[in-house]
């Protein structure tokens, strides 16, 4: 018979309590702001930005699983993301209302993507912040003066030479046939002339949303946004045309299709979504770019290409802080991000690349001509992160190695505003480069729609034609990016030509509690063999909560269930060096019923299988067991959650042998929905619990 142990565990928790060691620390603020608050009220409101100190947590972004159908994952990154804002500025915003109606506050603008409010006040307000304990820090910027633009015309040859000199067209034709379609940029500049022919006909279009009815028809806050949106100051309107000729020339790198006559697009058929915002640095200019990067990210854009840029000397602590965190969180939602270093070419080391590009999540971008040599302007590293925790991470010396890659952008030649069919060449600029890489990405996006930003990033830069010292460095990054090349290593990740799953098929019921999984793969030949699979079951059709079945070996397995109900299930496909692929996005239906109650098999010649199963009883009233069965010799804890993805508990962390367990845990936690996870060796499950009274 099988070996059961049993576990015993009595816990209490009635409260969530903080200890705090020492005096709370208060907001960090900026000499400009001390100045501005000492003026005292004389009429005038001042922009200030208002940091919070709550963030979204890695445990609770890590309870959102990658492999989920990518929609799925993004609107459940966006509602925490959300959630967390609204309840820690709550009280804030009720604070700033009711100074707003004794009209010492003018507008208020709270941003969910980095949890900071920015907002018009006077002095007097923003000093009765400064004794806040929910911030960690406030700035005030000085009036500045400047381009936020990273690229301009400057006189030279007219061909889109950097196309062909990375190899984009090669990726274009057979066998990879890569050309963007259905992978969604971003372009966040001046705006476009987007009736010009080589993009009229592949702009992303909000389909929730109907032209021209005055009607936020979707909810997302945008009336009429049928094609982006115009973030600029003093437009806030669904028309980002281009006010400027910069933005249509990046649009134009990213996905000119050549319809006009000259193909000077990376991705010729990606989607254009367009986002005009500001290109002079003004009082609440930061302001209007987290609101479109809130856009971007709410909306589904798979990259960003942004070619502007805020120095460091036109950027408070709290701004910096703000940028860290809208960058890291729109990573983290599944947009990566092709940003320019920006033009200050080896200046004032560690502060020459702009905001956001020297954010270390994000892809930043250097300029070089068609020798290969880095441009005179392009922006030299390495950037300083040390402003105070978790943002200290980065000290100069050494700092962080920045740009992360080069790429052409001496001479280009792309799209303009002038008419619907123009070109122009002769334009220069970080601004010129990063469209290059924006458009390559979505190549890469359109290849491998399971790389999350983090693993294009690493791809990208690992198949850069190195340039310069050995090794990443501070003037060309990782080196010149290489379509071709990079394509060729994201094919060679195990990706089955040809699979089919047999059993259970779609849709069908009358599977008893010990059901038999079947498919078929083959991969043709040049790419990775297979080496193993995992079997990935769901009661849940996104996948939230699941369990796998890892190292399978051949093309079945059997699975046994609890209960019945209905069930999904995927695989996974893996190589030699651990790399995977999911072999199929689709999620596969079945109806699983009771055993028929026939003595079955002799227990003790069953192996073991890795399995987590629902506490019983459920919802939760008092006490609880969690049971689970562990195939071989391993590690396993046994985790308890908040549906925020706090740790509540740790249950179980031993070394177990192979078998079946149960945990008894008696519980006066409060009422509400937690989550618990087992592991064991490469095996994880994740189970839902309900606590009422």
């Amino acid at each position: 018979m099988l070996s059961r142990m049993k576990l015993y565990i009595f816990l209490t928790v009635s409260a969530f309590v903080i200890a705090s060691i020492g005096a709370v620390a208060a907001p960090i603020v900026n000499e400009y702001l001390a100045e501005v608050v000492n003026t005292g009220d004389t009429g005038d409101f001042v922009v200030v930005t208002v940091h919070f100190e709550r963030q979204v947590t890695d445990a609770e972004k890590a309870m959102i699983p990658w492999d989920q159908d990518k929609k799925v994952r993004r609107a459940d990154f966006v509602n925490l993301y959300k959630s967390v804002a609204e309840a820690s500025q709550a009280d804030l915003v009720a604070y700033l209302e009711e100074m707003q109606i004794e009209g010492k506050v003018g507008f208020i603008h709270p941003h969910w993507i980095t949890n900071t409010i920015v907002a018009e006040a006077y002095p007097s307000v923003i000093e009765a912040l400064m004794g806040r304990t929910d911030i960690d820090a406030l700035g005030v910027s000085e009036d500045a003066e400047g381009s936020l633009i990273c690229g301009e015309p400057t006189s030279g040859k007219a061909t889109a030479w950097g196309v062909t000199k990375v190899d984009a067209d090669d990726v274009w034709e057979t066998p990879y046939n890569y050309t963007g379609e259905d992978v969604v940029i971003a372009v966040a500049d001046t705006g476009c002339r987007y009736t010009h022919h080589d993009m009229r006909d592949h702009l992303w279009v909000n389909e929730d949303e109907i032209p021209d009815n005055s009607i936020d028809d979707d909810g997302n806050g945008y009336i009429d946004d049928t094609l982006g949106w115009d973030f600029e100051m003093g437009q806030d309107d669904n028309d980002p045309s281009d006010g400027n000729g910069h933005g249509t020339h990046t649009s134009g790198t990213n996905v000119s299709d050549g319809t006009a006559g000259n193909a000077c697009g990376m991705a010729p058929d990606a989607s254009l979504m367009v986002i005009r915002v500001p290109n002079q640095i003004v009082s609440g200019a930061e302001d209007k770019y987290w609101e479109a990067f809130e856009y971007i990210t709410d909306n589904g854009a798979d990259v960003l290409s942004m070619s502007m840029g805020f120095l460091p000397s036109w950027t408070t602590d709290a701004e910096a802080w703000g940028w860290r965190d809208a960058s890291i969180n729109m990573v983290d939602g599944g947009v990566v991000c092709s940003i320019a270093a920006g033009n200050e070419g080896g200046g004032s080391v560690p502060y020459n690349l702009r905001y956001p590009g020297c954010v270390p999540e994000i892809i930043s971008i250097g300029a070089t001509n068609s020798n290969d040599n880095i441009a005179s302007f392009s922006s030299r590293g390495p950037v300083e992160w040390d402003v105070a925790v978790p943002y200290n991470d980065y000290p100069y010396p050494p700092g962080l190695i920045k740009p992360d890659v080069c790429t052409p952008g001496v001479d280009v030649f792309s799209t303009v505003r002038t008419s619907d069919t123009s070109y122009q060449g002769g334009w220069s600029g970080t601004s010129m480069a990063t469209p290059h890489v924006g458009g390559m990405l979505a190549l890469m996006v359109e290849a491998r729609p399971d790389l999350t930003p983090v693993e294009l990033k690493q791809l990208l830069e690992d198949n850069a034609l190195e340039l310069g010292p050995a090794g990443k460095d501070n003037s060309y990054g990782s080196g010149r990016i290489q379509a071709l090349e990079t394509i060729q290593a994201l094919s060679a990740n195990p990706h089955p030509d040809h699979f089919s799953i047999l059993t259970p098929v779609d849709g069908g019921s009358g599977y008893t509690d010990g059901t038999t999984f079947t498919w078929e793969s083959t991969t043709d030949p040049g790419k990775k063999s297979i080496a193993s699979y995992t079997l990935r079951v769901s009661e849940q059709p996104n996948f939230r909560i699941y369990e796998d079945h890892s190292g399978i070996s051949g093309t079945s397995t059997e699975i046994t269930f609890d209960d019945p109900g209905t069930y999904y299930w995927k695989v996974k496909a893996y190589d030699d060096d651990d790399g995977y692929t999911w072999c199929d996005e689709r999620r596969f239906e079945v109806i699983i019923e009771q055993g028929t109650g026939e003595e079955g098999p002799d227990e003790g010649n069953i192996p073991f299988v890795f399995h987590l199963a629902q506490n019983r009883p459920n919802p939760v009233t008092g006490a609880t067991t969690f049971a689970f069965a562990i195939p071989e010799t391993a590690n396993v804890t046994l985790d308890l959650y908040d549906i925020k993805g706090r740790k509540i508990d740790t249950l179980v962390n031993d070394t177990m042998n192979a078998g079946e367990y149960e945990v008894d845990y008696a519980a006066a936690i409060p009422m509400g929905v937690y989550l618990y996870r087992l592991s064991a060796g490469e095996n994880t499950a994740t189970k839902k619990m309900v606590v009422t009274k």
